[in-house]
């Protein structure tokens, strides 16, 4: 009785191990396998770089209560905060609304509508990039669109609009209005829409 059991133990690990190699093997063999490991390491190495290891780093960096303390204190922190704060009440939340709004409008029916809709819908199908390239250079202190328009209809000097706190953010914010306010009201638009009429 004590031989078979010893022969049972003895026994185990070999059919454990079968099975954890088959288990990550699955059907591949030879080649095969060989391929998806080589395909799978270059995923693994990125993955571990810049996601396991910044998440591992910030929260050992985040283990010591000195560097809250010094980053609560921070004024450009405390800037930033308040930055954020802003954008994230006004600039999303006045998104929404209006998205709402103009989603009940264009409820209505004829084709002048759709035409206005496509029209509507322009500055959310256009890159963001070169949007917000055109609206820093619209917005340039010194040969910005809005300066020269300004200068060459009333004969004032315009302000450095991006160089102030308060107007730069105040840009932002409704740089983002417009250029996200047609997508939400797609999305809200179509959501009504296949709401039953009963």
């Amino acid at each position: 009785m004590m031989a078979t059991t010893s022969v049972l133990d003895l026994g185990r690990p070999s059919i454990r191990r079968q099975t954890w190699s088959r288990y990550f093997r699955g059907n591949l063999k030879g080649g095969e396998y060989t391929w998806a490991i080589a395909f799978l390491v270059p995923y693994v190495a990125v993955f571990v770089t810049f996601v396991v290891y910044p998440i591992v780093y910030g929260v050992w960096m985040g283990s010591e209560g000195k560097l809250y303390r010094e980053l609560f204190a921070d004024p450009i922190y405390q800037s930033s905060v308040v930055n954020t704060v802003l954008y994230l009440a006004l600039g999303v939340n006045v998104k929404m609304f209006l998205a709402l709004l103009l989603s009940g409008f264009f409820m209505r029916r004829g084709w002048w509508m759709k035409a206005l809709l496509m029209i509507f819908v322009l500055p959310w199908a256009v890159p963001q990039i070169s949007t917000f390239i055109s609206i820093h250079w619209m917005l340039n202190g010194e040969w910005g669109f809005l300066n020269n328009l300004l200068y060459k209809l009333f004969h004032i000097e315009g302000a450095h609009y991006l160089n102030d706190r308060w107007s730069a953010l105040a840009a932002v914010i409704v740089s983002h209005i417009w250029k996200w306010t047609p997508f939400w009201t797609l999305i809200l638009l179509a959501g009504r829409m296949a709401i039953p009429l009963e």
